[in-house]
């Protein structure tokens, strides 16, 4: 299946389910955080925040407010803390709700693990010198030990600049392992044969969240209204013959590595390839293999945009997150 999801998430279609069965996330405490010893260790050197010089006061409001709720969910559970500190260009600091002792939390390969849930907030060295930091990420996790879906939200923010972001992605779990993923988000993406296409909402992203956290309704009339942009711009991009594949042109050269050496490792001559349009074949049924997948993520939204919606709002409410 063609792959969908922004930022290189892959996006494999959900099948109409029967309701979506949540999970709630640590319950809230009332605790700040307390500022962390000035030290270094294997993950960077340790900041207190009171060192950090935000460029813009929303972005330092919008952070505080973050790393308080963060360290609320964390409070009296068997978490993983990894304060704040500075890790190249970004300072961040980490909450996680490991299932198993030793286990690595915070990585790309964790959004697919049951069981697993953190929270962290980021942000970044500004263009002025340090301790100036500007901009403000969130991202959290929270997979279910039993039950079917999990969630994982991203939010970044950058007051004055272009560049913020939102996504909300919804992972099935069948036993294990992730079945499929539906995201919701400010820009969505479809892979037509080897054309990646997309769409950007209207408006900021900020606008985008008030909408999605308005109400179930009005959850499930903003997510459909993206997929339905991202299916006119689908069916544009084929009508107007810009959907093209890859096709290699020479094949793979081994001749500066050992015999039987295959092409991936270092010194080999990777295969040339270049981009041809699709037959009228070829563009017909990727057309109507384009609007199947999108059908079914519609009808997965409309069957499951309560239990979506609740996870949401029970991961990351929005009255203490984001007004």
């Amino acid at each position: 299946m063609n792959s969908m999801l922004r930022r290189g998430l892959a996006l494999a279609i959900c099948l109409a389910s029967a309701g979506c069965a949540g999970t709630r996330p640590p319950a809230a405490g009332s605790a700040a955080p307390a500022p962390s010893a000035k030290a270094s260790n294997s993950l960077g050197e340790s900041v207190d925040v009171s060192e950090l010089r935000f460029i813009s006061p929303e972005d330092e409001r919008r952070f505080n407010v973050l790393r308080a709720f963060c360290a609320e969910r964390a409070q009296g559970l068997p978490s993983v803390h990894e304060p704040l500190r500075k890790d190249g260009s970004l300072v961040k600091e980490l909450w996680g709700f490991p299932p198993e002792a030793g286990w690595t939390w915070f990585s790309g390969a964790a959004c697919n693990k049951r069981g697993i849930g953190w929270y962290s907030v980021e942000t970044a060295a500004g263009v002025e010198r340090w301790p100036a930091v500007c901009s403000v990420r969130l991202e959290a996790v929270n997979n279910p030990r039993q039950g079917e879906w999990g969630v994982h939200l991203y939010y970044y923010q950058h007051t004055g600049l272009p560049g913020s972001s939102l996504l909300v992605d919804f992972s099935r779990f069948k036993g294990d392992l992730v079945t499929a993923k539906v995201p919701v988000g400010d820009s969505l993406e479809y892979e037509a044969a080897d054309t990646r296409i997309s769409v950007s909402a209207p408006g900021d992203p900020a606008a985008m969240l008030r909408l999605l956290y308005l109400s179930p309704a009005s959850f499930k009339q903003t997510a459909l209204a993206r997929y339905d942009a991202l299916l006119a711009e689908v069916e544009k991009a084929f009508r107007e013959h810009r959907v093209e594949k890859l096709v290699v042109v020479q094949k793979a050269s081994a001749s500066v590595t050992p015999p039987r050496r295959k092409w991936a490792g270092p010194g080999a001559i990777p295969p040339l390839r270049k981009r041809v349009p699709l037959t009228p074949d070829e563009e017909k049924a990727g057309l109507e293999k384009a609007r199947k997948e999108l059908a079914e993520i519609e009808l997965t939204l409309e069957q499951n945009y309560e239990g979506f919606y609740r996870l949401m709002v029970e991961l990351v409410p929005y009255d203490r997150c984001f007004k």
